[in-house]
């Protein structure tokens, strides 16, 4: 008797869902319905965008993953053992920060091709984030080359800084 009552009860609790959806969709006509519809597939093709592009750097990153052997060994930067300031015992590549400038210069490709920078950069700053990012990035590269002091370092971090703001 009582699982009946509950079965009865869960019929009517899904008919009066049911009954609320309809009433609501005569509430808010076809015009209503038709710009919820727009939004949601502008949400959805937004949403694979990003899912398509997220897809591509990982595939980017996974193949420089595979080949980072052989694309160091193409650019020669390797860091080699001092002694002193370095500890480790073979030379190392130096190109892990020149693949995570190229990741972020094609993540701020992905925004300028779809119109979103405005989302995360506001006017002028997505200029100012590439040239100061370069700019360290050069810096930290001569430093791996040339061992600079650090007050030689942040002089030039310094100067690439008010570069970049008053350029």
């Amino acid at each position: 008797m009582k699982s009946q009552l509950l079965i009865i009860e869960k019929r009517a609790i899904s008919s009066k869902k049911l009954q609320n959806k309809i009433n609501l969709n005569s509430k808010l006509g076809s015009k209503d319905l038709t710009k919820i519809c727009k939004a949601l597939w502008l949400f959805i093709k937004i949403e694979m965008e990003f899912f398509f592009f997220s897809i591509l750097l990982i595939i980017f990153n996974y193949i420089i993953y595979i080949k980072f052997e052989t694309i160091s060994k193409k650019l020669v930067f390797f860091d080699k053992p001092d002694g002193k300031l370095k500890k480790h015992l073979q030379p190392i590549s130096l190109i892990g920060g020149l693949i995570i400038l190229l990741n972020m210069y094609l993540i701020i490709f992905f925004f300028k091709i779809f119109n979103y920078e405005n989302t995360i950069f506001i006017d002028d700053f997505l200029a100012f984030f590439i040239l100061v990012t370069t700019l360290f990035y050069l810096i930290g590269l001569v430093d791996d080359l040339k061992n600079l002091s650090p007050n030689k370092k942040l002089f030039y971090i310094i100067l690439s800084i008010l570069l970049a703001t008053y350029l």
